[in-house]
């Protein structure tokens, strides 16, 4: 998983969050959700996430859905999913308000050096608001 926020990270993926979704679901234990600032930049991320966990582990994504579209990708790894939403999908789908009660990992705990060190400054649940 490390390696796909690193990837987000690495490609400007904006409002990046990983929750933990451990026992709450049967079909994953964290999702990783971020935004892109565009519907080419959504893809560049989908593209950059999948490439790069192929180079580093030899993995393919169980799934990949959305790349071609751009509003909405998801990349299934199996234990993790990957959610990178154009700004106004993210809004309308709310990923972040729907699983507000799961718990949230840094993402320098997660080995991301370029990520604030002070967990104030760590980026926040997404908003809708500018």
């Amino acid at each position: 998983m490390k390696a796909a926020v690193q990837a987000a990270w690495d490609s400007k993926a904006e409002d990046i969050v990983v929750i933990d979704v451990t026992g709450r679901v049967s079909y994953a234990d964290h999702f990783v959700v971020c935004t892109g600032q565009h519907r080419r930049h959504v893809s560049a991320i989908t593209s950059r996430i999948a490439e790069a966990l192929k180079l580093q582990f030899g993995v393919r994504p169980t799934g990949v859905e959305g790349k071609e579209a751009g509003r909405w990708a998801l990349i299934d790894m199996g234990d993790f999913l990957v959610h990178v939403f154009e700004r106004s999908q993210r809004g309308y789908y709310d990923l972040d308000s729907l699983w507000a009660d799961a718990p949230r990992i840094p993402l320098r705990e997660l080995g991301i050096e370029d990520a604030p060190a002070d967990p104030s400054v760590e980026p926040q649940p997404f908003s809708t608001q500018a």
